[in-house]
Parts: structure tokens; sequence; C-alpha cells
């Protein structure tokens, strides 16, 4: 009885199996496709699970997935639970989740480039990301209490940035407020733009702040641009603001 190799679904041969060269020439294109081939994936109608079929085609092969379409909503892809990379590059139009099971996911953000790894244990695993950049500015001081005022401090955008969209915020207090809720703004000088919905806060005797919500209409940065940091509220006692701004490029 033939048996298949379990991360790319290859068959073994059988014992004194006269008929051998019919799937091993199959094997052959399988595994020909299984090292240098790409497939798109269209998300546009719904969530979808790749296919895994015993040494014939399936859509569990590729080392390179493309995810397309444009429904503007975010969409789950379930792998097969086996031991692989994985390469993607998501141009679907919003988020994808990468699952395989009950374990741990991966988020893929619109126009991002990943590689991850599925564990056999219903885990995927971010290796790398090749489209994400971050940013950090210490915008005050840690020496000084901070104050309220526009421009405590700016980032001017690299030409490698050029086009990206400003996609979350976070940020952290070298010492925390001891009475007052710090408030924080990010702010395109050049486009004359608030990129903030919801301005970055810290509760009081905190020092990590992460509730910042991106203004879709306003995220997207061109070379040159200044991005400027604005404190709207000071708190009591609280020092050295430092925002990371994470990019990813638009699709």
């Amino acid at each position: 009885m033939a048996t298949y190799t379990s991360a790319y679904r290859l068959i073994k041969q059988a014992f004194r199996d006269r008929s051998w060269h019919t799937p091993f020439n199959t094997m052959m294109d399988l595994i020909d496709a299984s090292l240098g081939s790409v497939q798109s994936i269209s998300l546009a109608s719904g969530n979808v699970s790749l296919s895994t079929n015993n040494n014939a085609a399936d859509t569990s092969r590729a080392p390179v997935t493309v995810l397309t379409g444009t429904a503007g909503v975010a969409r789950t892809l379930t792998l097969p639970d086996i031991q692989r990379p994985w390469l993607f590059n998501n141009t679907y139009d919003a988020a994808v989740t990468l699952s395989s099971g009950a374990g741990t996911d991966v988020v893929l953000q619109s126009g991002e480039k990943a590689l991850v790894y599925t564990d056999g244990a219903t885990n995927v695993t971010l290796m790398a990301s090749f489209a994400s950049r971050e940013v950090g500015i210490l915008a005050t001081s840690t020496e000084e209490d901070l104050e309220t005022g526009n421009g405590k401090a700016y980032y001017r955008i690299p030409a490698s940035l050029d086009g990206y969209r400003l996609h979350s915020v976070s940020a952290g207090l070298y010492a925390a407020s001891s009475s007052g809720e710090p408030e924080f703004m990010i702010r395109n000088a050049t486009q004359a733009v608030d990129m903030l919905s919801t301005a970055g806060s810290f509760a009081e005797g905190a020092k990590t702040s992460t509730d910042a919500v991106v203004n879709a209409s306003n995220d997207e940065v061109a070379t040159a641009d200044q991005i400027v940091i604005d404190v709207d509220v000071a708190g009591t006692g609280a020092k050295g603001l430092f925002v990371n701004l994470l990019f990813y490029p638009a699709v």
C-alpha cells in the first residue's frame, strides 16, 4: 500500500509496485510546484481554506501565495495543520488572518508581505514581515515634566516610506502621571491634517498607551512630509514621551 509524506503529501513507493513510474512522474511535477510556483488566492467572496490532496494538485503546495480581492472586509485564510514555511503577499484590500486551527494566528495587514510557519500543532508563527516599517520618536525629555504644546518633536518621511500609510500608534512614558491623563496627537504638518481620529492617552499612573485610532482619511504620507507630535494634556509629573509609528505600504 502506498503512503504519503506529511508536509507536501508526496507518494512513497509501495513494495514491489511495478506501476511506480506513473505516480513518480506526477510526484516530480508536484515537487516542482512545491519549490518554484506562485499562486493567487482570491478572498473577494469570503473566507478560504487551502485544499490538500495526496499526490495530486492542491492549493497548499506553492511556496508563494498572493492574496487578492477588493471586498474591503477582514478575511480568514485557513492553512493545513502541517509543518512548513509559507510566503504571503497580501494585496487584498483588508487584513487577513492566517489560521491553522485552535492555536495562535497571524494577521497580515493589507500590503504586507510575510514569511510564516505552521508547526503542525495548530499554530501559525510570523517569522518575518517584509513590508512594515516602524519609527520610534522621543518627543520630550526624560528629565523634565511633560508640558502641553504643538510640535514637541517631528519625523521627516524618507523616500523609502513614500506612499505608505500609518497603521497604528503606541506610546510610552519614562515616568507616569500622578494626576490626570496625558494625551497626544499625531499631525501631518505638511498636509495640515491630524492623523488620528482618537488621540493617544495614558491612564493615570500608566506608562503605556495603545488607544490611539488612526484616521483612515489622513493616514497616507509622502516623501518629506513632517509628522509632528503635539501634547494636548500634560498630566502631573509625566516625563519622557516616546511614540512608535507603524507604517504599511498602500495597496
